[in-house]
């Protein structure tokens, strides 16, 4: 049961992940000043979603700390996913055609939404495992003491 609840976590955060990459991909489409509004947005909400998920790791009777960081390696993998996508997708194109790099705007796009997730992901790991093993030294604690 153990391992079905850390795959549910893992697609979890790949899912959150996936959807809101898409969501930046059309804001910055359609505006780039909602596109940096959302991507500000989207730390706190990915830190909301970090701080769902371990509430409820925590109300399924488990230690929140190998379900946390499943969604959290849910998250990475899902960055890692698409980077390989778009380089698969999008090959940079040689710059030999006179339009100045227009050939791979579609490339360029796509990595700078990228690289718009990437400190939310890592901002989200770092809170969500330093608070889940001091919630863990708290228990130790009151279980000794």
């Amino acid at each position: 049961m153990k391992a079905v609840k850390i795959a549910c976590f893992f697609a979890a955060g790949a899912l959150v992940q996936i959807l809101l990459f898409t969501l930046l991909q059309v804001l910055l489409f359609y505006d780039v000043g909602v596109f940096v509004a959302f991507a500000v947005y989207t730390l706190f909400l990915e830190l909301f979603l970090g701080f769902a998920a371990r509430k409820i790791a925590g109300k399924m009777n488990t230690s929140p700390l190998p379900l946390v960081i499943s969604y959290i390696a849910g998250t990475v993998a899902a960055i890692v996913a698409l980077f390989v996508y778009l380089d698969v997708r999008y090959p940079l194109a040689p710059d030999n055609t006179g339009l100045g790099g227009l050939p791979n705007l579609d490339r360029i796009f796509m990595f700078f939404c990228l690289f718009a997730k990437i400190p939310a992901a890592l901002l989200n790991a770092v809170v969500q495992t330093v608070l889940c093993v001091i919630g863990l030294r708290r228990k130790n604690a009151e279980r000794r003491g």
